[in-house]
């Protein structure tokens, strides 16, 4: 199985020990250099998931980064996202944030939560609750 996620950098300082762990478990993942390309899906970089843990809050941010995950899910691949906040907490556009964040998690195939808690307020919040979800602790 081949996992990516979406950013070149992740702000997280959780991120490394979820590369380290899916590693640990025989998975192929592509860690803090990965990167959601287009133009690699041509050199045959295909993933079995692609991992969102932010989604861009800038409009042209966004726009890119949903443009790969969209193509990605035409090649098969599939979108998980966990949700680390219910309202981003460092938006620069908070109201455009509430609807990326409501779009990517809406076309998600899965979404994972640290607790119920956080479940059931995403759900009040975004006014919808994913087909697909998990509950897995943090870490």
């Amino acid at each position: 199985m081949r996992v990516i996620h979406t950013k070149k950098k992740q702000p997280n300082p959780y991120f490394g020990s979820l590369v380290a762990r899916l590693k640990a478990h025989g998975v192929e993942a592509d860690g803090e250099h990965g990167y959601l390309s287009i133009l690699g899906s041509f050199r045959g970089d295909v993933y079995d998931i692609v991992h969102v843990h932010f989604v861009a809050d800038s409009p042209l941010d966004f726009l890119d980064e949903f443009t790969r995950l969209a193509w990605h899910r035409l090649l098969g691949s599939r979108i998980v996202k966990t949700c680390h906040n219910i309202r981003p907490h460092a938006a620069r556009h908070p109201r455009l944030a509430f609807w990326f964040e409501r779009l990517v998690n809406g076309v998600a195939d899965h979404v994972i939560f640290f607790t119920d808690e956080q479940r059931k307020e995403f759900c009040a919040h975004y006014r919808f609750s994913p087909a697909h979800w998990s509950i897995i602790g943090h870490p």
